[in-house]
């Protein structure tokens, strides 16, 4: 089974490489665009980025079985108020 991994970055490769290191896969990573900002500052752009690099990973290889797609992001809350 080939699987990629939306992104380049190695915290994010080895995210998913090591959640999956039992299953016998192969892992391709892909320069995959999220088609959002540089820094998502929702929860809603933060899940769209992901959904898009996996999707996009899809697109740009066509032999993939499964594709992950991580984003991170910065989520303003109200507990950091009474810190």
């Amino acid at each position: 089974m080939i699987v990629a991994i939306g992104s380049k970055n190695p915290a994010k490769v080895h995210a998913v490489q090591t959640t999956l290191i039992h299953e016998r896969l192969q892992f391709v990573t892909v320069s995959a665009e999220s088609n959002v900002s540089s820094q998502p500052f929702s929860d809603e752009e933060t899940i769209l980025g992901a959904r898009n690099r996996a999707l996009n990973s899809f697109k740009k290889l066509n032999s993939l079985n499964l594709a992950f797609g991580l984003e991170g992001g910065v989520v303003e809350t109200s507990i950091a108020n009474d810190l």
